[in-house]
């Protein structure tokens, strides 16, 4: 990636000094200006901005998708495993959350938007493109599609348990787990019983959910395929 004279004088963010001293180091080093050669000089100066993003190390542009290091398996003609159904959906005045369980309904992430559950599931396809090489693009339509016509659970059948404070909490854990236990007490409380305007509070706070009934999730089918491992919240 070159840094030419056009874009070393073009960066921005950084203050006059600073952008006088960036170009005096690249051109006293008398190097090729290319990124490889002065990156510990533009991390020094926080020129990150004189990097023109379209040009490789080489000074060449990017055209087009790489035919070398792009991934670009064939079509996979072998059905793939299913994707993980162990979801239950908790409606919310903007999106939906959607927190993954075990078999036994109790939550094992937390409440996460549409768009964090799709992407920890597309972090898990990876060792399945191993064995069924292609698979990815029909398994992330089919969660993404899964996940649209989940139904709501029904809010009363939601219990929700602050965790207790313990002493490996900062200061800023420990204050969010004493207005939630001040508030709903150290037991459990129905979901339901949380105004709709504070369940935000409650999806986004130290909480664990858990479903008091499994008989309809089951019923449905919402029980019957392997979860899949996602990043467990700073909560949780």
């Amino acid at each position: 990636m070159i840094l030419s004279s056009r874009w070393i004088l073009s960066f921005t963010g950084c203050i006059q000094a600073s952008k006088g001293g960036f170009i005096e180091a690249v051109e006293e080093r008398g190097t090729p200006k290319t990124v490889l050669n002065h990156y510990d000089l533009a991390i020094k100066f926080h020129a990150y901005s004189s990097i023109p993003k379209t040009f490789s190390n080489d000074g060449y542009p990017y055209v087009g998708e790489s035919t070398i290091t792009g991934y670009m398996p064939n079509k996979c003609h072998e059905t793939p495993p299913p994707h993980p159904t162990h979801f239950i959906r908790l409606d919310d005045k903007y999106e939906p959350y959607y927190i993954q369980m075990d078999e036994n309904g109790v939550g094992i992430s937390a409440p996460v938007w549409p768009y964090r559950a799709i992407g920890h599931y597309i972090e898990s396809l990876y060792e399945q493109e191993f064995s069924h090489p292609g698979s990815y693009k029909a398994c992330i339509t089919s969660f993404r599609d899964f996940l649209k016509t989940l139904p709501e659970t029904n809010p009363g059948n939601v219990l929700c348990v602050v965790k207790p404070i313990e002493s490996s909490d900062d200061e800023y854990m420990a204050k969010r787990k004493r207005e939630l236990i001040d508030e709903y007490g150290n037991g459990s409380f129905d979901l339901e019983s949380v105004p709709s305007d504070k369940r935000y509070y409650i999806f986004n706070g130290p909480v664990r959910f858990t479903l008091k009934d499994t008989s309809d999730w089951m019923a449905h089918g919402y029980g019957s395929s392997q979860p899949v491992q996602v990043q467990e919240s700073l909560f949780l």
